[in-house]
Protein backbone atom coordinates (compact mmCIF):
# COMPACT_ATOMS: atom_id res chain seq x y z
CA UNK A 1 0.00 0.00 0.00
CA UNK A 2 1.14 3.40 -0.86
CA UNK A 3 -0.15 7.11 -0.29
CA UNK A 4 0.65 10.46 -0.95
CA UNK A 5 -1.09 13.64 -0.65
CA UNK A 6 0.05 17.36 -1.45
CA UNK A 7 -1.39 20.40 -0.99
CA UNK A 8 -0.30 24.18 -1.60
CA UNK A 9 -0.80 27.31 -0.49
CA UNK A 10 1.86 26.51 1.35
CA UNK A 11 1.71 23.08 1.58
CA UNK A 12 0.43 20.07 3.33
CA UNK A 13 2.07 16.91 2.62
CA UNK A 14 1.38 13.34 3.90
CA UNK A 15 2.87 10.11 2.68
CA UNK A 16 2.31 6.44 3.60
CA UNK A 17 4.16 2.96 2.52
CA UNK A 18 3.65 -0.01 3.80
CA UNK A 19 5.38 -3.07 2.94
CA UNK A 20 5.64 -6.85 4.31
CA UNK A 21 8.93 -5.11 6.26
CA UNK A 22 7.79 -1.22 6.91
CA UNK A 23 5.53 0.97 7.43
CA UNK A 24 6.41 4.72 7.04
CA UNK A 25 4.03 7.67 7.94
CA UNK A 26 5.02 11.02 7.23
CA UNK A 27 3.03 14.37 7.13
CA UNK A 28 3.99 18.05 7.02
CA UNK A 29 2.08 21.05 7.28
CA UNK A 30 3.43 24.71 7.56
CA UNK A 31 1.76 28.21 8.69
CA UNK A 32 4.58 27.96 10.38
CA UNK A 33 5.19 24.27 10.87
CA UNK A 34 3.68 21.27 12.07
CA UNK A 35 6.01 17.39 11.30
CA UNK A 36 5.27 13.80 12.41
CA UNK A 37 6.97 10.73 11.49
CA UNK A 38 6.95 7.20 11.77
CA UNK A 39 8.92 4.32 10.96
CA UNK A 40 7.95 0.81 11.80
CA UNK A 41 9.47 -2.49 11.55
CA UNK A 42 9.23 -6.00 12.94
CA UNK A 43 12.33 -4.75 15.41
CA UNK A 44 12.12 -0.96 15.99
CA UNK A 45 9.48 1.73 15.89
CA UNK A 46 10.04 5.81 15.82
CA UNK A 47 8.24 8.03 15.93
CA UNK A 48 8.77 12.12 15.72
CA UNK A 49 6.82 15.47 15.86
CA UNK A 50 7.55 18.90 15.69
CA UNK A 51 5.76 22.09 16.14
CA UNK A 52 6.15 25.13 16.32
CA UNK A 53 4.96 28.78 17.76
CA UNK A 54 7.37 28.26 19.54
CA UNK A 55 7.97 24.63 19.77
CA UNK A 56 7.06 21.49 20.83
CA UNK A 57 9.03 18.24 19.81
CA UNK A 58 8.58 14.40 20.70
CA UNK A 59 10.56 11.59 20.30
CA UNK A 60 10.13 8.07 20.61
CA UNK A 61 11.72 5.36 19.61
CA UNK A 62 11.14 0.98 20.82
CA UNK A 63 12.64 -1.95 20.19
CA UNK A 64 12.53 -5.71 21.95
CA UNK A 65 15.25 -4.21 23.99
CA UNK A 66 14.81 -0.84 24.59
CA UNK A 67 11.99 1.99 24.78
CA UNK A 68 12.95 5.76 24.72
CA UNK A 69 10.70 8.93 25.06
CA UNK A 70 11.78 12.82 24.77
CA UNK A 71 9.71 15.84 24.85
CA UNK A 72 10.29 19.48 24.70
CA UNK A 73 8.30 22.18 24.75
CA UNK A 74 8.75 25.97 25.30
CA UNK A 75 7.14 28.91 26.36
CA UNK A 76 9.30 28.31 28.88
CA UNK A 77 10.58 25.06 28.71
CA UNK A 78 9.63 21.52 29.59
CA UNK A 79 11.63 18.45 29.24
CA UNK A 80 10.92 14.95 29.38
CA UNK A 81 13.20 11.80 29.23
CA UNK A 82 12.02 8.17 29.77
CA UNK A 83 14.77 5.39 28.82
CA UNK A 84 13.71 1.86 29.40
CA UNK A 85 15.58 -1.69 29.03
CA UNK A 86 14.70 -4.90 30.78
CA UNK A 87 17.28 -3.81 33.63
CA UNK A 88 16.75 -0.10 34.09
CA UNK A 89 14.04 2.25 34.07
CA UNK A 90 15.14 6.43 33.65
CA UNK A 91 12.50 9.20 33.90
CA UNK A 92 13.63 12.68 34.18
CA UNK A 93 11.63 15.87 33.75
CA UNK A 94 12.54 19.62 33.78
CA UNK A 95 10.09 22.60 34.42
CA UNK A 96 10.80 26.22 34.36
CA UNK A 97 8.62 29.42 35.45
CA UNK A 98 10.84 28.86 38.13
CA UNK A 99 12.04 25.65 38.33
CA UNK A 100 11.00 21.97 38.92
CA UNK A 101 13.55 19.01 37.83
CA UNK A 102 12.03 15.10 38.72
CA UNK A 103 14.61 12.22 38.21
CA UNK A 104 13.91 8.40 38.62
CA UNK A 105 15.87 5.52 38.42
CA UNK A 106 15.21 1.94 39.02
CA UNK A 107 16.77 -1.09 38.43
CA UNK A 108 16.34 -4.78 40.02
CA UNK A 109 18.38 -3.48 42.91
CA UNK A 110 18.03 0.08 43.51
CA UNK A 111 15.55 2.91 43.20
CA UNK A 112 16.35 6.83 43.33
CA UNK A 113 13.81 9.78 43.39
CA UNK A 114 15.41 12.76 43.16
CA UNK A 115 12.72 16.21 43.03
CA UNK A 116 13.95 19.93 43.72
CA UNK A 117 11.65 22.63 43.46
CA UNK A 118 11.87 26.27 44.05
CA UNK A 119 9.95 29.61 44.89
CA UNK A 120 11.83 29.24 47.33
CA UNK A 121 12.71 25.47 47.51
CA UNK A 122 11.97 21.69 48.43
CA UNK A 123 14.05 19.02 47.84
CA UNK A 124 13.16 15.74 48.31
CA UNK A 125 15.64 12.93 47.23
CA UNK A 126 14.59 8.97 48.28
CA UNK A 127 16.73 5.68 47.69
CA UNK A 128 15.65 2.07 48.04
CA UNK A 129 17.24 -1.41 47.82
CA UNK A 130 16.49 -4.39 49.18
CA UNK A 131 18.79 -3.56 52.61
CA UNK A 132 17.99 -0.05 52.96
CA UNK A 133 15.50 3.08 52.60
CA UNK A 134 16.40 7.14 52.86
CA UNK A 135 14.75 9.59 52.26
CA UNK A 136 15.56 13.24 52.52
CA UNK A 137 13.48 16.08 52.06
CA UNK A 138 14.04 20.00 52.57
CA UNK A 139 11.66 22.48 52.42
CA UNK A 140 12.00 26.41 53.60
CA UNK A 141 9.44 28.89 54.02
CA UNK A 142 11.12 29.18 57.20
CA UNK A 143 13.15 25.95 56.60
CA UNK A 144 12.01 21.94 57.70
CA UNK A 145 14.72 19.91 57.10
CA UNK A 146 14.89 16.14 57.66
CA UNK A 147 17.15 12.96 57.13
CA UNK A 148 14.99 9.91 57.72
CA UNK A 149 16.70 6.49 57.39
CA UNK A 150 13.61 4.20 57.22
CA UNK A 151 15.17 0.54 57.48
CA UNK A 152 18.92 -0.07 57.73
Amino acid sequence: MSEQKWRTDEVEVKQEWRTDEVEVKQEWRTDEVEVKQEWRTDEVEVKQEWRTHEVEVKQEWRTDEVEVKQEWRTDEVEVKQEWRTDEVEVKQEWRTHEVEVKQEWRTDEVEVKQKWRTDEVEVKQEWRTDEVEVKQEWRTDDLVSYVKPCRV
